[in-house]
């Protein structure tokens, strides 16, 4: 049910932030905008579990906390609710018929290769969110590391995103992206040779996967608003809804794939919990860490260069579409 709302939320949620500008380059300040605020709530969330960890009565903290983070939470979706519109002038465009408004996603070739590139990506992300806390206590040899590497990972990302504004007026979007897909996956192959007490060098590859980890959240949702610009050129309508909606789908059901995938394996492998294990079941966490988000990543690296919608191929479609408008 949680999910469920969330995702209810979080769908028209990005959908009027794609419409929010028609600008090149003022949609990538609006999504870094988005993914500064969503750093900072995901860092409190850190001090959130410190403080339950070393509570005497975790129960009773976590309820004390809960009741008003439940509170703010609900505030501050119906805040955005009341206060975020959407543009008059798209108003009475969307798709007539969802199944059809579906197909026209499919039948963009930009959206097809996002489609692809968000499932592979989300594979990857997913398997190591999963896997994390088995590799941090079995690998790494402390449970509590899991901590500072999520941590660190999120104030690193959050830290570099004024970088990637700067760098996204100098560059194409597209070249920033792939650039940081292949920094990550080599930093992924890193982490397949951590040990235990290299705690230090899976911070720093860590520290460094957030960087680029940054350019990813900031510079793809601004994509994302570019090629629906494409679809308003071809079928005069604002679809923005039915395509978060079909990315959302994508990477949801790569994470419900990769949690299921990663029980498997890891039962597969003799892996039992709260034991030492053995050689099989270590490879295996260091595979799961490392090997399958790698091949996810190179796959949606090799899917993504094939991308060709350029920042003056976007300028040629803003201007269709402003011809169009003044015609009438």
């Amino acid at each position: 049910l949680f999910f469920s709302a969330t995702t209810a939320f979080g769908m028209p949620y990005d959908s009027l932030g794609a419409e929010l500008s028609d600008d090149y380059h003022d949609r990538n300040r609006l999504f870094g905008a988005r993914r500064f605020a969503f750093g900072v709530g995901a860092i409190a969330v850190f001090a959130v579990l410190g403080a339950i960890a070393g509570s005497e009565d975790p129960r009773g903290t976590a309820a004390a906390i809960a009741v008003p983070a439940a509170a703010v939470t609900a505030a501050s979706m119906v805040f955005a609710g009341l206060r975020l519109h959407e543009r008059p002038d798209y108003q009475g465009r969307g798709g007539g018929n969802p199944w059809s408004a579906g197909r026209d996603v499919l039948r963009n070739p930009y959206a097809r290769n996002l489609l692809s590139v968000f499932f592979l990506q989300q594979l990857g992300v997913a398997t190591v969110t999963v896997i994390a806390p088995y590799f941090t206590q079995y690998v790494l040899g402390d449970a509590s590391a899991v901590t500072p590497i999520l941590g660190t990972y999120f104030v690193v990302s959050i830290a570099s995103i004024p970088v990637w504004l700067r760098l996204g007026r100098r560059f194409e979007k597209r070249t920033l992206c792939l650039a940081t897909m292949v920094v990550i996956s080599v930093v992924i192959v890193g982490l397949t040779n951590i040990r235990e007490g290299m705690l230090p060098l899976a911070l720093g590859l860590v520290a460094v996967a957030g960087a680029a980890g940054g350019c990813l959240d900031v510079i793809l949702p601004s994509i994302q608003a570019d090629v629906i610009d494409t679809d308003e050129l071809r079928t005069g309508q604002r679809k923005e809804g039915i395509y978060f909606a079909a990315w959302h789908f994508a990477a949801k059901t790569a994470i419900g794939i990769s949690g299921m995938f990663v029980g498997l394996v890891l039962e597969a492998s003799g892996f039992r919990p709260n034991v030492v294990q053995d050689p099989d079941a270590l490879f295996t966490l260091r595979l799961l860490m490392g090997g399958v988000p790698f091949l996810c990543y190179v796959a949606g690296t090799a899917v993504f260069a094939r991308f060709s919608l350029s920042q003056a191929a976007h300028a040629e479609v803003r201007a269709a579409l402003e011809r169009r408008s003044a015609c009438g």
